[in-house]
Formats: structure tokens, C-alpha cells, sequence
């Protein structure tokens, strides 16, 4: 399962991270548009 765990804290970031999203797949954390790449990025993370 594609579970969001973590993120870091850095200063300067495009979009702003809630705790709330922790816990949640991580495509539900992503636009509509963007799955298909989320998806594929997660293929090749498990691949390794």
C-alpha cells in the first residue's frame, strides 16, 4: 500500500504539508492531473 509517512520540514517548499495528510495514500495527496505520474513514480521507487 502507497501510505504518506513522512515529509521534512524544509523552509521553502511549493505546496504546504498538513499533518493531516500523514496516514493517507499517497495519491489522494495529489491533483487528479498528477496520478498518473504519482503512479509511476511509486513503480519505480518498488523497483528500486
Amino acid at each position: 500500500m502507497n501510505i504518506y509517512k513522512y515529509f521534512n520540514r524544509a523552509e521553502k517548499r511549493t505546496i504546504k504539508r498538513a499533518k493531516d495528510m500523514l496516514g493517507r495514500k499517497v495519491q489522494s495527496c495529489h491533483s487528479e492531473k498528477s496520478i498518473g505520474m504519482m503512479n509511476k513514480i511509486l513503480e519505480v521507487f518498488k523497483k528500486g
